[in-house]
């Protein structure tokens, strides 16, 4: 699907976090309960954070309807005869015109004038174009006695590619090109998939966008294609202020998002992420991301890398001080292996490293270090279903190794616990369905699951709370080695700038694959809520989003500091400010 904005449903790109997004203390009463650390949690929100991002900035109502590839305008030669066919002759070097002939019979005995020979040549070449064929339609001669015409089908080459020199542009000339032509090479045949997966890759570039036009070349079995190149901004800020913390975070978040794109004229991004999280109290976390987004190649690859650092400080401990860190680097390649407009097929491969440590009362807990391998293969598909419909599946896989050596005791209690030290791996899925039923009313259905091979340190669990679990519950909410969340929402677009929002979310999750002696029980558990909400504004200007959630049937976990509301959740109140400058 081509990835410019949609205003009517979210971005079909794929969500690749499944983990825990909240901060969550150590628990003061049994070091046993301690399973996710507030260092790993701030680690999971950061990377969070990027992925949302991303998301955000495909929402954007303001897209180009322009479509992506227009065919060059026809000039048939003149014709004032008029026969009653009788038969219809096709001659053509290309091959099982069966289909063709069967599909063209309609037209047989019916009176063909210049109208109806028009109508006939174009319908042949729609049925090319459908099977991935540019073709040219010619009359050849017409024997009105016999009620016979033929008509000659002519495969197209593509002759030359250039670009409008109407629209100034940064974007590279050369390379913008250069895509067109290692998708479907000078001299060869027109392929129309071809141009439209070369033309959706570059429009999948950062700040830029280009639509093409096909033109008749010199020779009637040849066209050029005509690039139009628009620079879309380079320059944006994204200022955020919402309350999407639990109560030993803080009650207020603040971002701001600074991205400069197509700079170098290669369709590349940089940006820049500072926060800051706090309350009254005083600054609890100020974490700091940047990254860069490199094309690569003419297919479309771009190379992804970021890094990451922030320091925390715990709220409503009483007399323990929590405080920690953490740094992080990633790096990963996105290949496209299938690009249309309908469907498509992305392969991803990433590493990571990093690095946790937390202190109490100044005093070192645990200092970890780990490194991860990650791969995911995400499909995205549109359909005319129930309306209209958009299909995004991911399923990815994690192989990493989790080194405890930087506080020897920390990885002694480990042995005599979680044993979470050594390699790890998990299997992921990702499955969102957009579905628009009609120009008022859509809805969204988000489906996440981690099956775990071993028990999994904090970083790398689920979280069943707030955003991508059960949304009535916090951030980090019952942190799981094992999960499966459902999240379904109804929306009615009231105006275009205000849309009502109903939804229903269930969890499922498993503590540890090996529990152990101490550990908090139960070790599954099942969470439910609903809730009601609206959008006010629109994305790309400004957007004020509210969310009330409700828990249905309480949550089973053993009460402690790590399961945030066990026993007695209560409803909360989601709010968020978004500015784009």
């Amino acid at each position: 699907m081509d990835q410019r904005p949609v205003s009517w449903w979210r971005a079909a790109k794929p969500r690749w976090a499944l983990g825990a997004l909240g901060l969550i203390p150590l628990a003061i009463a049994s070091p046993l309960q301690a399973q996710i650390t507030p260092s790993q949690s701030l680690q999971q929100r950061l990377q969070e954070d990027q992925l949302r991002l991303r998301l955000l900035e495909l929402d954007d109502a303001d897209a180009d309807a322009a479509p992506l590839l227009q065919k060059a305008a026809e000039s048939p030669v003149p014709w004032a005869g008029s026969i009653e066919l009788r038969r219809l002759e096709l001659e053509s070097t290309l091959p099982n015109l069966t289909a063709l002939k069967q599909a063209l019979q309609v037209w047989i005995g019916r009176r063909i004038e210049a109208e109806q020979l028009e109508q006939i040549q174009q319908e042949i070449a729609a049925w090319f174009w459908q099977r991935d064929q540019a073709v040219a339609v010619q009359r050849l001669e017409t024997e009105p006695e016999q009620g016979v015409l033929t008509l000659a089908i002519l495969p197209l080459t593509l002759a030359a590619v250039t670009v409008d020199p109407a629209s100034a542009h940064r974007f590279s000339n050369a390379r913008a090109i250069g895509v067109v032509t290692a998708a479907v090479p000078l001299g060869t045949a027109l392929r129309p998939g071809k141009l439209e997966s070369a033309l959706l890759k570059l429009n999948d570039l950062w700040g830029v966008q280009v639509r093409g036009r096909l033109h008749r070349a010199a020779e009637a079995e040849s066209r050029v294609l005509l690039l139009e190149i628009t620079d879309l901004k380079q320059q944006s800020v994204l200022l955020e202020v919402d309350n999407e913390l639990n109560p030993y975070v803080g009650s207020l978040r603040t971002l701001a998002t600074w991205t400069s794109s197509n700079n170098l004229g290669r369709g590349e991004r940089f940006w820049l992420n500072p926060s800051w999280w706090g309350s009254a109290q005083g600054t609890g976390t100020a974490p700091l991301q940047l990254g860069i987004d490199w094309p690569v190649g003419l297919d479309g690859a771009t190379i992804s890398a970021s890094a990451n650092g922030g320091r925390y400080r715990l709220f409503n401990t009483g007399d323990v001080l929590y405080t920690g860190e953490t740094a992080g680097v990633s790096l990963s390649l996105q290949q496209p292996l299938w690009r249309r407009d309908l469907r498509s097929l992305w392969l991803r491969v990433s590493t990571e490293g990093v690095h946790f440590s937390d202190e109490r009362n100044q005093l070192n807990l645990d200092d970890k270090q780990a490194g991860v391998l990650r791969a995911s293969l995400v499909s995205n598909s549109s359909d005319q279903l129930w309306g209209q419909g958009n299909t995004t599946v991911a399923l990815g896989g994690s192989f990493g190794v989790l080194n405890l050596n930087g506080n020897g005791a920390f990885k002694r209690f480990d042995q005599l616990s979680s044993r979470l030290q050594g390699s790890y791996g998990a299997l992921n899925l990702s499955l969102l369905r957009q579905q628009v039923f009609s120009p008022s009313w859509s809805a969204s259905w988000l489906l996440l699951g981690q099956l775990a091979a071993t028990n999994l340190s904090g970083y790398e669990q689920c979280g069943l709370g707030w955003p991508n679990g059960v949304r009535a519950y916090p951030p980090g909410e019952n942190s799981s080695s094992s999960c499966l969340v459902s999240q379904l929402d109804l929306i009615y677009t009231w105006k275009p700038w205000l849309k009502l929002v109903g939804f229903a979310d269930v969890g499922w999750g498993e503590r540890w694959r090996q529990p152990f002696p101490g550990s908090l029980k139960p070790n599954q558990y099942t969470l439910a809520g609903a809730g009601l909400g609206l959008d006010l504004g629109r994305v790309s200007r400004w957007l004020l989003s509210l969310r009330a959630a409700f828990p249905i049937g309480g949550n089973p976990a053993q009460s402690s500091l790590i399961d945030l509301e066990a026993s007695a959740p209560s409803a909360r109140v989601w709010a968020a400010l978004q500015l784009w400058l």
